[in-house]
């Protein structure tokens, strides 16, 4: 599986691919991908409000997109080179167009009974993600699971822990990024990385890591964190990919932002209530409808990886102390 959240997911016509490297024959293989999607306005004509779509591309040319279906097995279109390959031929492929993605669902699936066996590329591309009033909704996570015949033979072992991870550098401006290196694996045929709010602290190590950035071996031993707020510190730790599958996990580093220590301390809903005017219209003149507004705002942020639990507690209170404010 592999998962994002809102922090480090996809804009309008930004992509992030994937890669099975080695499916086998003989075995369907499903691919799924699902988002949470922020609440349509109730007059939109179209619940969906970030529209995300999933297309894989086997090993022989021919390309499949999401809920694009034809009795419940994926239908087949073709990459730009097998098109030409066999436009002079009997044995004629279609190009997939707009019309052959799906927009009106936020869960796509990709079915194949009798796949080919070989390497496969899996897409999701943020065709149109216009966000709502939310923060952090003009960016949308998901998760993509993957099932089917593929990864090591039984018995193999897991690849090591990349080692002599560290934080080679960490840029403020113009646009916030984190880069990591690391030692290569033995075996290994990609690396991802991931992230870790708040540090390398035993708080947070106890909490999942987020994956950020992702890249094939033959890339290097460098991967960047492009979506950073310069004012806060991550953890960062690096798995190898062999045989399309995980390996362990290496040992968390600190990237720690200077901006921290000399940052003015903020009440939980500084930010988070001056931008949810939309609650307080929603909710009128009921202070009631208006806490509860902004709990489920808050714990919408803290699902997409945007907040902790501490800080849901924190706007909780904070919406109750302004409640008190005004009787």
């Amino acid at each position: 599986m592999f998962e994002r959240s809102n922090a480090s997911g996809l804009r309008t016509d930004e992509q992030h691919e994937y890669a099975i490297t080695a499916v086998r024959a003989g075995e369907e293989l499903r691919v799924t991908l699902t988002w949470y999607d922020p609440p349509a306005s109730t007059l939109a004509a179209v619940a969906l409000v970030n529209d995300l779509d999933l297309e894989v591309e086997g090993p022989d040319g021919r390309v499949y997109r999401g809920n694009s279906l034809v009795e419940g097995v994926s239908k087949e279109f073709c990459t730009r080179e097998r098109y030409n390959q066999m436009r002079n031929t009997t044995a004629r492929c279609r190009q997939a167009g707009p019309n052959d993605a799906d927009a009106l669902n936020n869960v796509e699936q990709i079915r194949l009974t009798a796949p080919t066996a070989g390497h496969y590329k899996l897409r999701v591309k943020g065709s149109y993600v216009p966000g709502t009033d939310l923060v952090g909704s003009d960016r949308q996570g998901y998760a993509l699971v993957v099932s089917g015949a593929f990864g090591p033979a039984q018995g193999k072992a897991q690849l090591a822990a990349p080692t002599g991870v560290r934080v080679a550098n960490r840029v403020a401006l113009p646009t916030p990024s984190a880069t990591v290196q690391f030692s290569a694996v033995a075996n290994a045929t990609g690396y991802q990385l991931y992230r870790l709010e708040g540090g390398c602290t035993a708080e947070t190590t106890a909490k999942s890591y987020r994956l950020v950035a992702h890249q094939s071996a033959d890339q290097g031993l460098t991967l960047v964190d492009p979506l950073i707020d310069d004012g806060k510190n991550y953890g960062y730790a690096v798995r190898a990919i062999g045989g399309d599958v995980e390996g362990r996990v290496s040992q968390c580093v600190t990237s720690a932002s200077t901006a921290v220590a000399n940052a003015t301390p903020e009440t939980p809903c500084t930010n988070l209530i001056e931008q949810q005017q939309s609650c307080r219209v929603e909710a009128e003149s009921s202070r009631a409808k208006y806490q509860q507004c902004m709990n489920n705002h808050a714990l919408w942020l803290r699902d997409q990886g945007l907040i902790s639990n501490d800080e849901v507690v924190g706007v909780r209170q904070c919406v109750a102390q302004q409640s008190l404010a005004q009787n």
